[in-house]
């Protein structure tokens, strides 16, 4: 969940939990054999090739938005798993069953939706 200490919320464990868990409401399997290496350099023997974390990735607009000066989590991880129990779970299920079914869905207004409930 931790590599070389960075910490990311999309890899934090309780977002990790979640995405098994839409995994498994899909009746899919999703492998994630670098959770528990906690070293870079582990990650670069394993992958075999040379990796600089942070350095050719897709950005995200959250980038370190969360962490605090000092580095640590701004947040509390019961609040990471509150967000996927009560919104980002809920709505990324909606989304991948209308997209099963072959219905249009727009995942703002499924987002939009589920927000009202809260």
């Amino acid at each position: 969940e931790l590599h070389d200490d960075a910490v990311k919320i999309n890899q934090s464990g309780p977002a990790l939990d979640s995405y098994l868990r839409l995994y498994e409401r899909f009746s899919a399997t999703l492998l994630l054999p670098l959770r528990f290496v906690a070293s870079g350099d582990e990650v670069t023997r394993l992958l075999d090739e040379p990796w600089e974390g942070g350095s050719d990735q897709l950005e995200c607009v959250l980038s370190s938005n969360y962490c605090l000066p000092d580095a640590t989590l701004g947040l509390d991880l019961e609040e990471v798993r509150s967000y996927f129990d009560r919104f980002g779970l809920p709505v990324a299920e909606m989304v991948v069953r209308g997209y099963i079914s072959g219905e249009h869905v727009d995942p703002a207004q499924v987002a939009a939706a589920v927000a009202e409930k809260l």
